[in-house]
């Protein structure tokens, strides 16, 4: 089962958006894959679209770290507290329907 199947992609758009403007988090929704859901970007850290547009940045620390602590999350089924190599804080929490993983990462302060 896809997460689009238990909601439409408005829905997770909105939830992203709505924990980025309550929190001020970059709340971002993953699928089983590891792929992003949706292409809204709220930036928690200023660093962080400097490191994203750098293939070395977005290669050696952004996907590093997100990859790592995604795994963590999924394979302890546990929310996993993380720092990327630049020094920045990130969650990742793994949920499951019907033996499909996705996760959320949030990044933030």
């Amino acid at each position: 089962m896809k997460l689009t199947e238990v909601l439409p992609i408005e829905d997770w758009i909105n939830m992203e958006k709505e924990t980025s403007d309550r929190f001020g988090l970059n709340a971002s929704f993953f699928d089983a894959d590891g792929f992003r859901m949706t292409n809204d970007m709220k930036w928690a850290y200023s660093l962080c679209p400097v490191l994203k547009v750098c293939k070395r940045g977005q290669s050696f620390i952004c996907a590093a770290a997100h990859q790592n602590n995604a795994g963590q999350a999924k394979q302890t089924r546990k929310s996993v507290i993380g720092e990327c190599d630049a020094g920045q804080k990130s969650q990742s929490q793994s949920f499951s329907m019907t033996n499909s993983w996705a996760w959320q990462e949030v990044v933030g302060k």
